[in-house]
């Protein structure tokens, strides 16, 4: 039986430098547009990651836009689930057509919500030096995103207790440090690898294996065979603060 990997990227597989551990090589591995170094990945991650592709296929699957992975340098043998499940990219770089077109027809009834809410929290966000964007893949609106540009992550709770006020039903919120996200409920990662465990990857040929950090990264986790959290990240934060260390 052959292995799938659904994995995530960021504070997954590479994260920030300042969240780098101190002492541990590290190399960068993702740009901004201006081609200044973006994100790292550890000699650990990376041993981590050369081991996942030796098993298997690979399917990453993240926040990040189609233009964003664009400047990741990943293995180029790998399927692509980008902004928050939106799209799927084959390892060809095409688009995986019935999915996106199904996600893109979801999406329609949401979009002018999508304009109302980043109008709302870039308001409310006046003077805090937070920054609202609205972030669209390949010309498609999918989510709201604030961060606030110093790193100062702490800026953002005034703003997720008022976006917790106006959230609508048909959105979920989605908060891990500096990143606080909006995203309508018919954009879901689990939905991508739900759809491509039932179409390409289906459980009578693939055992599959679930690579996350945050909250949002449990749903899909728990559609495949196996999971595993990275230490010290969000979910496995919850992990241990559920089961505490017995004592004798």
């Amino acid at each position: 039986m052959r292995q799938v990997t659904f994995l995530d990227l960021d504070d997954t597989l590479l994260q920030t430098r300042h969240k780098c551990p101190p002492g541990e090589p590290i190399e960068a591995v993702a740009w901004q547009r201006d081609g200044e170094p973006m994100s790292y990945m550890t000699s650990r991650q990376k041993a981590f990651l050369d081991r996942m592709e030796s098993l298997g296929s690979l399917v990453f699957v993240t926040a990040r836009t189609t233009d964003s992975l664009r400047r990741v340098r990943l293995p180029k043998n790998a399927w692509h689930v980008t902004s928050f499940g939106a799209a799927i990219r084959t390892p060809d770089g095409h688009p995986f057509i019935a999915y996106n077109h199904a996600v893109i027809a979801d999406l329609q009834p949401v979009l002018a919500i999508l304009e109302d809410l980043k109008k709302q929290l870039h308001d409310a966000s006046m003077g805090t030096g937070v920054r609202v964007r609205l972030i669209d893949d390949e010309g498609l609106p999918v989510y709201i995103v604030a961060k606030h540009p110093g790193g100062r992550g702490s800026a953002l709770d005034p703003l997720e207790s008022f976006a917790r006020t106006i959230l609508p039903p048909q959105f979920f919120l989605h908060r891990n440090g500096n990143n606080l996200a909006l995203v309508p409920q018919v954009v879901a990662k689990e939905r991508a690898v739900r759809y491509l465990i039932e179409t390409t990857f289906p459980a009578t040929e693939w055992t599959s294996l679930g690579v996350g950090d945050s909250h949002t990264d449990g749903p899909f986790l728990a559609c495949c065979d196996w999971r595993i959290v990275p230490s010290n990240s969000q979910l496995s934060r919850r992990l241990d603060h559920r089961y505490p260390p017995e004592t004798t």
